[in-house]
């Protein structure tokens, strides 16, 4: 059902998903939800989503006077679009990198540990190594994921202190910038994870909305989403970065484009 099939509005949808995604992780980590059915779920209330995502675009364009931490209103907007990518990037990203989060074990099961344990052991492991951009960067994933969203800027911009060269904090650092209004801070740290990693899709993405919803450029939009979708072509977010491609297509076809 799209968001508003059946008379739905795209917050009541959006709300819905989001309790939908906090009660599936919950079910998970108790141990009622085997993990090919929690993947199946994920990856669906996640698209889903990012559906909701585009029928907010026009007003994540809209500037706030500060960066991070974000207000109330600009954060119900940042779930909607971190929710796409950052629940991704913290979970489905670390399991691709053959990594796991604090109280998971290598079948993908999850340990009964809290998540103030799970931070706490993240926390610990920077404490020990300050200088180790993978520990901020897994701190700055499970802060992503947990919607703790300055604190998670915080730590990828650690991670971009430490190491200029990592695409993933780059880009989830200029993203987290963008959502709090802040374009022209965000798009040379997109810059630059595009120039650490050519290949990291997220950074094409989000260069794309930067440019197409943040500065009205819709024909340099189009090759961003156009990378996106040849490097990951059968993602959950394809359809929908496919939905942004068209719209900048025909954008960057009208007499006010330059």
């Amino acid at each position: 059902m799209t968001p508003n099939e059946g008379g739905v509005g795209v917050d009541a949808e959006r709300e819905f998903l989001f309790r939908s995604l906090d009660d599936l992780e919950a079910e998970h980590e108790a141990g009622n939800i085997d993990d090919a059915t929690y993947e199946r779920l994920h990856s669906d209330y996640t698209a889903r989503a990012a559906a909701t995502l585009r029928a907010d675009a026009d007003e994540l364009a809209a500037p706030a006077p500060v960066a991070p931490p974000i207000s109330a209103r600009r954060r119900v907007l940042t779930v909607a679009g971190i929710i796409a990518f950052g629940v991704v990037a913290a979970v489905v990203l670390t399991t691709a990198l053959g990594g796991r989060m604090p109280g998971q074990t290598g079948s993908g099961n999850t340990a009964t540990v809290s998540q103030a344990d799970r931070q706490e052991t993240l926390e610990q492991a920077i404490r020990e190594t300050p200088d180790d951009p993978q520990a901020h960067l897994a701190l700055a994933r499970f802060l992503l994921a947990r919607e703790q969203y300055p604190e998670a800027f915080a730590e990828f911009s650690s991670v971009t202190a430490i190491d200029p060269t990592i695409a993933e904090a780059q880009a989830y650092s200029g993203w987290l910038l963008y959502l709090a209004g802040r374009v022209d801070v965000a798009i040379p740290r997109l810059d630059a994870a595009i120039a650490a990693d050519e290949t990291y899709p997220d950074a094409h993405f989000f260069k794309g909305v930067a440019l197409f919803r943040g500065k009205s450029d819709a024909t340099g939009a189009i090759p961003r989403f156009q990378r996106y979708i040849t490097l990951v072509p059968d993602s959950p977010l394809s359809d929908q970065v496919r939905g942004l491609l068209a719209e900048a297509v025909a954008a960057s076809e009208s007499p006010s484009q330059p």
